[in-house]
């Protein structure tokens, strides 16, 4: 059951709800069907991580992560498949203060791909970012050749800030990323 604390949010085709215990198997299934896949975007993922023990220590942790405030990961599945997890997508470095941001991280399965599903998932996220959370900005990056990620990136209205060298270890080397960023149009207000 949803709470304020533990939203889940709801579009035509795409949910996403903070995980829960009972979903580190659906989350390990995920990540290991499509390991090729998300080796060219990701970093390396730690020792362990491709178990279920690893999984419900993160699912744990990220609960925890709500309740502080610090970060929070969402999983992604169709309204009709609530136990099938096709992405996930995180507001994560969540800086309080003058500041108000955070970074945005997300995968999509590769069977979802081009399909406007990321898309739809990261609006519902931005509108809860920017108004339950109250964050003014939401950083995002991506490897200059995801254009996927940039197309996305592109729709939801982020702005490209610059260009880093050497940004990010992923798949055997130090890649390149572009800095992007979204602003709230409407505050929040500081008080």
């Amino acid at each position: 059951m949803p709470s304020p604390d533990h939203p889940e949010l709801h579009g035509s085709r795409i949910s996403l709800r903070i995980p829960r215990p009972s979903d580190a198997a659906a989350v390990l299934d995920y990540y290991q069907r499509n390991a090729d896949f998300f080796r060219r975007f990701d970093p390396p993922y730690p020792e362990g991580f491709y178990t279920l023990a690893w999984h419900q220590q993160r699912i744990e942790k990220a609960n925890k992560d709500v309740a502080e405030d610090r970060e929070y990961r969402f999983v992604l599945f169709k309204p009709e498949q609530p136990d099938h997890i096709i992405g996930n997508a995180n507001l994560s470095a969540i800086q309080r203060g003058p500041f108000q941001a955070c970074n945005l991280g997300y995968g999509l399965d590769e069977q979802a791909q081009g399909q406007g599903m990321m898309t739809e998932a990261l609006r519902l996220l931005i509108d809860h970012a920017f108004n339950a959370l109250k964050l003014h900005r939401i950083q995002a990056n991506h490897l200059p050749d995801n254009l996927r990620s940039a197309g996305v990136l592109q729709r939801l209205g982020f702005v490209r800030e610059g260009y880093a060298p050497a940004y990010l270890y992923i798949n055997g080397a130090w890649r390149d990323h572009v800095l992007n960023a979204l602003s709230n149009p409407h505050g929040p207000e500081m008080g």
